[in-house]
């Protein structure tokens, strides 16, 4: 019979930061709340530590979102693309300098 394996200890090296262009809805912050909100001691594993995790917008020059934009942009292949990048450019005021899909890889 195999041996069966503990649960890796928690090591505390906080702050975490994390960064993403992912953007991070309701059904994202709920799974940290579910069934999360009471110390707890499962598998090994005791959880009587609390954390805040605070998810905010981090604010960048347009000519950034402009740059990200036109790389997108050159590279797509999918029509259905095409109609997001334009309302994201206009909303921005960014204009394209290259045609649709000039650099696909």
């Amino acid at each position: 019979m195999a041996k069966k394996k503990r649960a890796a200890p928690i090591v505390d090296t906080y702050p975490k930061v994390i960064e993403t262009f992912r953007p991070v809805g309701e059904n994202e912050i709920k799974g940290f709340g579910v069934n999360n909100d009471n110390p707890f001691c499962f598998n090994g594993r005791v959880a009587i530590k609390r954390y805040r995790v605070t998810v905010e917008i981090i604010e960048e020059p347009v000519s950034v979102y402009g740059e990200r934009l036109e790389k997108l942009w050159v590279e797509s292949y999918n029509h259905h693309d095409w109609k997001p990048l334009k309302a994201a450019a206009a909303e921005i005021g960014y204009k394209f300098k290259s045609p649709v899909g000039s650099k696909r890889k």
